[in-house]
């Protein structure tokens, strides 16, 4: 992979975790249902991951 490569992947990695994070501090909702949100979305990705996962094998 090339040193432009890595960079774009560290800063769209690094613009992501701002990005939830702002999100989180900024939500309208209760610290409750962010964090039931986090879980679901979480398990939606993680599930999408795998899916993926095994397609690619």
């Amino acid at each position: 992979m090339s040193e432009k490569m890595g960079d774009f992947i560290k800063g769209l990695l690094i613009g992501g975790v701002a990005g939830i994070i702002l999100g989180i501090l900024y939500a309208p909702k209760s610290g409750k249902e962010t964090r039931e949100e986090i879980g679901q979305k979480t398990e939606d990705l993680l599930a999408k991951a795998k899916e993926e996962y095994g397609r690619a094998l």
